[in-house]
């Protein structure tokens, strides 16, 4: 921040004493006429730093034209230059950012130019912000209008799920009778224990049938011959 800012700076009596921070700061509102992507950085040492000037604000932005303000009035060995960003929100971070900050043992000040814009660049930049407040507007009266139907329609506790609850139909037991209003989503005759082993497949009763002749008869086997 300036010098000249922080010397207008005036603490409020009721403001506690731990919330005053060591570096003064001033707050400063600044309009959109007041505002550019026009910079006018002053306090530069004169010992030809252009190229390390402009790494520096190039950190914040894209910067389309620059020029060493030589009539410009300044301190004995220092030097003025104006900057041009890309875009207006560049130029307003690189001015929060840079102004105050020491460069090369020198406290650079940051101001904005709007005196060199053209009549294009003020209609252009009266256009964006227009643009930048009816998205805002617009955003806060949705946020408004769910605010007022939830009060209007609050959710209750009873209210059907909005998902379906999943139910799982399982086949009915043999030999338990259930009332007609019972509904399963498979059929009784569906399921079929083969209780009866007359019912099993010939070729299953034949096999446990020789199973078992081996079992009750082990002499009838025949020893094989060793050779």
């Amino acid at each position: 921040m300036s010098e000249d800012l922080n010397s207008l700076v005036v603490i409020p009596p009721e403001r506690p004493t731990y919330r005053a921070g060591r570096k003064p700061t001033a707050v400063r509102v600044y309009t959109v006429n007041q505002e550019s992507r026009y910079l006018v950085v002053e306090n530069v040492p004169a010992l030809g730093l252009t190229k390390e000037l402009l790494e520096l604000f190039a950190l914040y932005g894209t910067i389309e034209e620059y020029r060493y303000l030589d009539d410009y009035p300044c301190e004995e060995f220092t030097d003025v230059y104006w900057i041009k960003f890309q875009s207006l929100p560049q130029a307003r971070a690189a001015k929060r950012k840079v102004d105050d900050h020491t460069f090369f043992s020198s406290n650079l000040r940051v101001r904005y130019g709007p005196e060199y814009e053209t009549i294009e660049d003020t209609r252009q930049k009266l256009i964006d912000r227009r643009n930048v407040i009816s998205i805002k507007t617009n955003e806060k009266k949705d946020e408004n209008t769910l605010t007022q139907f939830q009060k209007t329609h609050p959710i209750q506790s009873n209210d059907a799920p909005l998902h379906p609850v999943p139910v799982i139909h399982e086949p009915p037991i043999p030999g338990v009778e259930y009332p007609t209003s019972f509904s399963t989503s498979l059929a009784s005759t569906s399921y079929q224990p083969h209780t009866d082993p007359n019912s099993l497949p010939t070729s299953v009763n034949a096999i446990r049938q020789r199973i078992n002749d081996a079992s009750t008869n082990p002499t009838s086997t025949k020893k094989r011959r060793r050779i």
